[in-house]
């Protein structure tokens, strides 16, 4: 995936992603992100 993708399914969310991500805007230096967890929360409107 490339670095400034949109991302567009979750499964391309990678602990490996972030980590690039991270490391190219100065977060991070060799530090690496072991774990992700992603939960998603769906909300829904109703309007009359």
């Amino acid at each position: 995936m490339e670095e400034h993708e949109i991302i567009t399914d979750i499964e391309k969310l990678t602990p490996e992603w972030l980590t690039n991500i991270f490391k190219s805007n100065g977060y991070l230096n060799k530090e690496e992100l072991q774990q992700l967890l992603v939960e998603i929360h769906l909300m829904h409107f109703l309007l009359i």
